[in-house]
């Protein structure tokens, strides 16, 4: 559902997965992950919402994703995902746009990894989420010349007591500076 006028867009979804086949944990431990299959019906179900606010040059969009598995352990999702942007703008002889985005989801049991099948699995030890993963941004453009400067993972240290996991020990990127030029030629 979308009402353009009012940035706004709504969706569901519904879907039903019969005898799934994933990697999981065969015996204790990350060592024994082998091929499963869940005899049954999972059930999965997702509500998304975005709305966009747009006040002067100020820029906020926002997009939360509600979702649920009848099983976990078969299908692991976080309850809460969220994603959100903003920036402003500033135009004369140079636009710059000066901003922040990030992403949050609620703590659920993420997938691990495991290098020697180079394959993720379903695991039940390490909840990851519940952490904030927020990156600044500056860019600018002047007559044919592009600038982009990030800070990745602004927010490193400051909460979440370092529990900065997208997969199961696996961290996500820490701080770091990123920058970018480019220049259009004439033909």
């Amino acid at each position: 559902f979308r009402v353009p006028d009012y940035a706004l867009e709504l969706a569901a979804w519904q879907g039903v997965v019969k005898n799934k086949i994933y990697y999981g944990p065969v015996g204790p431990g990350d060592s024994n992950v082998g091929v499963l299959q869940h005899d049954g019906n999972v059930s999965l179900t997702s509500l998304y919402a975005r709305k966009d606010f747009r006040i002067g040059g100020l820029h906020l969009d926002n997009r939360v994703l509600l979702q649920w598995s009848t099983n976990q352990e078969v299908i692991p999702v976080p309850l809460v995902s969220a994603y959100y942007y903003e920036f402003w703008v500033v135009r004369d002889v140079l636009r710059l746009q000066i901003g922040l985005d990030g992403r949050y989801n609620t703590k659920y049991y993420a997938p691990g990894y495991n290098p020697a099948l180079s394959a993720f699995y379903n695991q039940r030890e390490t909840e990851v989420g519940n952490y904030p993963y927020t990156d600044v941004f500056v860019m600018g453009k002047w007559k044919r010349m592009r600038i982009f400067l990030k800070y990745q993972h602004v927010n490193r240290g400051l909460f979440g007591n370092g529990d900065y996991f997208s997969v199961a020990r696996y961290p996500l990127n820490p701080g770091m500076f990123k920058m970018g030029i480019s220049w259009g030629f004439y033909d």
